[in-house]
């Protein structure tokens, strides 16, 4: 439930002569639209919150915010009780300071709880969706943060029992491989569609993590640094001939800029896209597919892109069945 359902629902109680007809006609929304609002189904434009806001005589910003602060603190504490219950040791964080990761100081970020067990620490932030385009354009640019240190969690509010399980899968991932001479290379938490591109997929991934010989990896992958690295699964034809559905990606999370031409997992209204990237003259990026029947179109130095990581290197998995 976001913030705003909840504060309509509770603006509601609080205004009981107050109905849904009259708040659709002052805003000029039909009442079924209002009903949906309220359901949670669909949620309406900032110009149409403050309108909201006037029916009921409060301040939109102010009300929201508060709702949001609410909500998390109530998540925060049922998520640190129930992690404590699953013999986490779990400590609230409200500083920056030296003891976070180098990634988190760079960036300025302190996370709302730090989550240890068994010698692995985890950080969790709990973050409501946000409304509007720049409070989109920061939870993205969160996002992008959690894959690229890959012991931080998002949660929202509303879904910190999916905070719980993620933390566990976590764990299990984390546990010392018995022979050290292997490394294993874990899934990104998002799927790159390499057609129209999508994040959440209705159906489970094909692989999930991958255990590989460390020297072998060394020499496959070009690189003995491998911590940044991360799996993804291709999903469509736009990259075909070179990328099939079902191939595995190798994809460097430290890169989040463009460097050089390429192929790139990045993030594009809301779409998780694989492309070819090609620098054009005057800071634009062509973004380009392998299949000629997708075409090619241009972003310009500030368009809203934003690039998750390159990707070094594809394992085809096609199988070959004799019987």
């Amino acid at each position: 439930m976001t913030p705003f359902t909840l504060a309509l629902r509770r603006l509601f109680e609080r205004h009981p002569h107050a109905n849904q007809t009259e708040l659709a006609r002052f805003v000029g929304v039909t009442p079924q639209a209002v009903q949906q609002w309220v359901a949670g189904a669909t949620q309406p434009s900032p110009e149409r919150i403050e309108k909201v806001a006037q029916f009921f005589g409060v301040r939109a910003a102010d009300l929201l915010q508060r709702l949001a602060n609410e909500e998390a603190s109530a998540a925060e504490r049922a998520l640190k009780e129930a992690l404590q219950a699953e013999g986490w040791t779990v400590e609230a964080l409200r500083r920056l300071d030296a003891t976070l990761p180098e990634l988190f100081q760079e960036e300025g970020f302190c996370p709302d709880l730090k989550a240890t067990q068994d010698g692995h620490t985890l950080y969790i932030e709990i973050k409501s969706r946000p409304l509007g385009q720049r409070g989109v354009a920061q939870y993205r640019r969160l996002l992008s943060l959690a894959q690229r240190a890959g012991n931080l969690i998002v949660a929202e509010p509303g879904e910190w029992r999916l905070a719980v399980a993620q933390a566990q899968r976590w764990l299990a991932a984390q546990q010392v491989l018995p022979d050290e001479r292997y490394v294993r290379l874990a899934l990104l938490d998002v799927e790159a569609g390499a057609g129209g591109g999508r994040v959440n997929a209705e159906h489970p991934d094909f692989v999930g993590e991958i255990t590989l010989a460390r020297e072998e990896a060394w020499a496959l992958l070009g690189r003995r640094d491998l911590a940044a690295l991360k799996l993804i699964s291709v999903r469509g034809d736009s990259m075909m001939p070179t990328l099939h559905p079902r191939d595995l990606l190798f994809v460097d999370t430290r890169i989040t800029t463009f460097k050089e031409d390429g192929l790139y997992v990045l993030l594009l209204e809301d779409a998780l896209l694989v492309k070819r990237l090609q620098r054009l003259p005057g800071g634009r990026i062509a973004v380009k597919s392998d299949n000629p029947a997708y075409e090619t179109f241009t972003l310009e130095p500030a368009h809203a892109a934003r690039i998750i990581g390159q990707v070094i290197a594809a394992l085809p998995l096609r199988f070959t069945l004799f019987a």
